[in-house]
């Protein structure tokens, strides 16, 4: 089951995967090999969910985080020279942009960050600006900027949810 689930949810290293299933698959083949032996069942199951769960605990939370966060997008962003583009979200829900890169990120009249519907006023957005601008865009609509000819796009990094794209004028 947990290879499945790899398979499925390719941000878990598959060595990752492995140290969760082995001792489980161990317990279990104990189990079915020995059904006499009840207590070293059981005592086997108990240590093997103690190990699943301190892997778990010690591995797990960066590999979800990287999904959740746009932390590792601003830095690919940061290292390509981007670090002073402002940004803006596209279709976007996500809220860590304004952590990671204070200052940076725009708000509206109302407070919030502003957020646009389709390229068009992205590219409306670069070209006023006259320079560089970063979107967060959901990895499925990267190819709506992508595909633009009236503008430059960068596509600097996705973390499975979001890209972080560079828009500029041409």
């Amino acid at each position: 089951m947990a290879f499945v689930y790899h398979r499925n949810m390719s941000n878990l290293n598959i060595m990752f995967v492995f140290l969760i299933a082995a001792p489980l698959y161990l317990a279990g083949g104990f189990a079915l090999l020995a059904p006499r032996r009840t207590k070293t069942s059981i005592l086997m199951f108990a240590g093997a969910t103690v190990m699943v769960m301190i892997v778990l605990l010690l591995g797990a939370p960066p590999a979800f985080a990287e999904l959740e966060s746009s932390k590792r997008l601003l830095q690919l962003a940061d290292a390509r020279g981007y670090s002073q583009a402002v940004i803006y979200g596209m279709q976007r829900s996500d809220r860590t942009p304004e952590f990671y890169a204070a200052g940076r990120v725009v708000y509206g009249t109302d407070g919030e960050p502003i957020m646009y519907e389709g390229p068009a006023p992205v590219i409306e957005e670069s070209r006023m600006r006259k320079e560089t601008v970063l979107v967060f865009v959901p990895v499925a609509d990267a190819d709506l900027l992508t595909g633009m000819t009236s503008v430059k796009t960068d596509v600097i990094g996705n973390n499975g949810r979001y890209a972080i794209v560079a828009v500029s004028a041409q």
